[in-house]
């Protein structure tokens, strides 16, 4: 009945690759959908959803009018310019699915580090490292330093 909850078939993990390669049909490597070569039936057992989109931001201006972005910062094209631009107006709505621990670790400030008895600090020199810039290159600032002359003097 539409009430009762439906199962999920389980992969049949004791097939052995000889099993599985007798039983491919060409189809097997044909996409789902266009231009999604992941869509191919032959993943079916090893494809699993890890995440999913949600919008982490969305930006106003540009060639675009709006365009918001997922957590892997790519462009939601789902999302419309009218709510793009409602969400840069009045921000991102509540998301129920994100971790709190992701919400505290991005808001208070990170730890130093801890610190360690065997710590050094160490000093570079004054001067640049040699370079490989042209000949006759003057070093940022060197331009203003006095070779041993005397300002005002004739």
């Amino acid at each position: 009945s539409a009430s009762e909850p439906q199962s999920i078939p389980e992969t049949d993990q004791s097939k052995s690759p000889q099993d599985i390669n007798s039983n491919l049909k060409s189809t097997d490597f044909v996409p789902t959908l266009a231009e999604k070569p992941e869509s191919k039936p032959i993943y079916d057992n090893v494809r699993q959803v890890k995440t999913f989109e949600y919008i982490a931001g969305c930006v106003e201006g540009g060639n675009s009018g709006c365009t918001c972005y997922s957590d892997q910062g790519t462009p939601l094209k789902e999302v419309t310019k009218t709510m793009c631009k409602d969400y840069v107006r009045n921000g991102l709505p509540f998301n129920p699915y994100k971790d709190k621990a992701q919400t505290t670790q991005s808001t208070q400030p990170q730890n130093q580090a801890k610190s360690n008895d065997n710590s050094q600090v160490l000093s570079l020199g004054g001067k640049s490292p040699q370079n490989l810039m042209y000949d006759g290159y003057v070093e940022a600032g060197e331009q203003f330093q006095q070779r041993g002359g005397t300002v005002g003097s004739n």
